[in-house]
């Protein structure tokens, strides 16, 4: 599918959380994460601000930015989340 995929990182209240994501209607999508309906991480610790980081021609290629950039973030000690990058996982203890 051709079109314009937006990759965009968003500062949250909390000090040191940050959103990684992309999208085809960055506008859109902004705005349902101002008003928390976006994703649980940016309802959970709010948002700050937001910066475009850059325009692609396809989802896999704004795919692979997003994933350098969370990359990057980790590697300065934030917290950060995305669509499939959470910074941790909870791991289920099995049951003896």
């Amino acid at each position: 599918m051709a079109g314009r995929w937006v990759l965009y990182e968003i500062e949250c209240v909390t000090p040191r959380h940050w959103y990684v994501g992309i999208s085809a209607d960055v506008d859109h999508r902004l705005i349902a994460h101002k008003a928390g309906s976006g994703a649980r991480f940016t309802a959970k610790y709010g948002v700050k601000s937001h910066t475009v980081l850059g325009e692609f021609v396809d989802a896999h290629t704004a795919k692979q930015a997003e994933r350098r950039r969370v990359l990057e973030l980790r590697a300065q000690g934030s917290v950060v989340a995305g669509a499939g990058w959470t910074q941790t996982r909870k791991v289920r203890k099995e049951r003896k």
